[in-house]
C-alpha cells in the first residue's frame, strides 16, 4: 500500500473504487475488535480471576487504560518519522495486539501485568484511529 501514489487527489467516490481503500477498511474493522472487546469485558473478566478480583483495582485499570488511549499522537509521530511506512507502523501495531491478545490470560495472574496488558491494548486501539486516516491521506491526498 505504500507504493500506491496518485498523480492527483482522488474524490471520495474514486477512492471507494480502489482495492487499496477496501483493504485498509477491512484491516481497520478487524483491528479494532480486540480493543472494543477488552474495553467491554476487562472488568468482568478480572472479577472472575481470584488474583485481580478487586473492584477498586479494576476501576483504576480502566482509568489508567483510558489515559494511555489518549497517547495516540505517538502513533501519528511514528507515521511521520523519516523512513517509516504504513506497513511497518501498522504491522508493529498489529503484532503488539496479537501478542497481547494471546497472552492476556497469563497476565491476569498478576495485578501489575494485567494492568499493563489492558493499558497496552488500549494504547494500540488508539493507534488505529491515527494510523489509518494518516495512511489514507498519504495514499489519496487531501
Amino acid at each position: 500500500m505504500d507504493e500506491v501514489k496518485t498523480e492527483r487527489d482522488l474524490t471520495l467516490s474514486e477512492a471507494f473504487r480502489t482495492p487499496q481503500f477496501w483493504a485498509i477498511y477491512v484491516m481497520a474493522c478487524l483491528g479494532v475488535f480486540q480493543g472494543y472487546y477488552t474495553v467491554n469485558v476487562y472488568k468482568a473478566y478480572g472479577q472472575t480471576v481470584p488474583t485481580i478480583e478487586d473492584d477498586c483495582y479494576l476501576t483504576c485499570v480502566g482509568s489508567l487504560a483510558s489515559l494511555l488511549g489518549t497517547l495516540r499522537f505517538l502513533w501519528s509521530a511514528a507515521m511521520d518519522y523519516k523512513g517509516a511506512t504504513f506497513k511497518r507502523v501498522y504491522g508493529t501495531l498489529t503484532m503488539i495486539q496479537i501478542i497481547l491478545g494471546f497472552t492476556i490470560q497469563y497476565a491476569a495472574n498478576n495485578k501489575s501485568a494485567y494492568m499493563t496488558w489492558v493499558c497496552l491494548i488500549m494504547f494500540t486501539e488508539s493507534g488505529h484511529f491515527t494510523v489509518i486516516p494518516n495512511a489514507l491521506k498519504k495514499i489519496y491526498g487531501e
